[in-house]
């Protein structure tokens, strides 16, 4: 019976996956992401704004408009909404109020193109509403976003978003969520979560997404919080650190959402290493929806024999290791396959570390 339950439960989750979660529109409860997907197969697609909204795009596409769909009248393209920014900070771009109207339509003036694009449309009772968002350009010098507000989104014109360093003046616990300022509660996940200042200071946060927003957790009014940004996700290996997070492409880690953000990327081959070594407990905590086992996570140097994740929950577990030198491995074959995982690397105490080899000795042998 326990064996007819979980292939019950496995074929449930592939039917899932088979239905949604491949890329497309993400709509969330106070917003929804048009990205290039959403423009595959046809030159135009309705987005809504019955109360008013807020839009933004880091896209610098002027042939892709936003037309009332009451008056039919075009109202501004993605180029003009890319380059609405603070003029002593480019960095900075505002968001475009759009009146309420029956729907608005996004149409590409030229037909079918395959452009890659962003649009954050957020509805006027959203929490945080209004607020401004940074942009992060790959290839750009590693800027410095500085904010005494208590969270900052980013949107990159690229093909995701790398955090370098996340700091402060004063003692704070980041989260990192891989979606805009509005959806940052419990229907969506957090990719990373600081335990400490330290902790945030020493991590590297790669999110293969088009928008991510962090929440300065206690950060002290009039504090500021700082976060350096820089490097393509695509490219350029991971720096040495004590803590390595990696979303697969298109995740963004909220229940409600059925689809992915598009993703141009169906594969990581990475590598985590850190200068720790000796009595070292590496933490894995992850968020999975990987119903095959050609999908699954692959993480190898936490054992003797590689550890495979997968499955349809969050995962937490410690590792004691000698040496910080984990290679991860994972490959998209069912459309709707996606994670995130966050490994920190500390030193231990042998009694940390004789109960961590014991709690895994339960889990993965038995």
């Amino acid at each position: 019976p326990q064996n007819f339950q979980r292939m019950i439960t496995r074929v449930a989750l592939l039917v899932c996956l088979l239905i949604g979660w491949a890329e497309g529109r993400v709509k969330l409860r106070y917003s929804e992401f048009l990205d290039g997907s959403d423009l595959l197969t046809t030159s135009s697609t309705e987005f809504a704004c019955p109360n008013g909204c807020m839009v933004y795009s880091a896209t610098e596409k002027p042939n892709l408009v936003i037309v009332n769909k009451g008056t039919n009248m075009e109202v501004t393209n993605l180029n003009t909404l890319a380059t609405y920014n603070n003029a002593n900070d480019k960095s900075f771009i505002y968001g475009t109020t759009l009146p309420p109207a029956v729907a608005y339509i996004l149409k590409n003036n030229v037909g079918l193109t395959g452009d890659v694009f962003g649009l954050y449309v957020v509805y006027k009772d959203a929490p945080n509403y209004g607020q401004s968002i940074r942009v992060a350009s790959p290839g750009s010098a590693y800027p410095m976003f500085t904010t005494t507000a208590e969270m900052m989104t980013i949107m990159t014109r690229g093909n995701g978003i790398r955090l370098l360093t996340i700091n402060s003046d004063k003692e704070m616990t980041p989260k990192v969520f891989a979606t805009g300022y509005d959806s940052t509660q419990d229907d969506c996940w957090p990719l990373f979560n600081a335990t400490s200042l330290s902790h945030a200071q020493q991590t590297q946060v790669d999110v293969y997404s088009p928008i991510l927003t962090i929440r300065f957790i206690g950060l002290p009014a009039g504090a500021s919080a700082n976060v350096k940004v820089g490097g393509d996700v695509m490219v350029d290996p991971p720096e040495q650190r004590n803590c390595l997070t990696i979303s697969s492409p298109g995740f963004h880690g909220c229940t409600q959402a059925t689809s992915l953000y598009q993703y141009n990327l169906n594969k990581i081959d990475r590598k985590f290493a850190s200068t720790l070594e000796g009595g070292v407990n590496i933490r894995i905590r992850s968020k999975l929806s990987i119903a095959v086992e050609s999908d699954a996570l692959v993480i190898t140097g936490l054992q003797q024999q590689p550890v495979k994740l997968m499955g349809q929950e969050s995962y937490l577990h410690d590792f004691p290791v000698n040496k910080v030198n984990l290679q991860l491995n994972w490959q998209r074959t069912m459309p709707g396959s996606n994670f995130a995982v966050q490994m920190d690397a500390t030193k231990s105490s042998a009694i940390t570390n004789f109960f961590a080899a014991l709690a895994l000795t339960m889990v993965f042998v038995r």
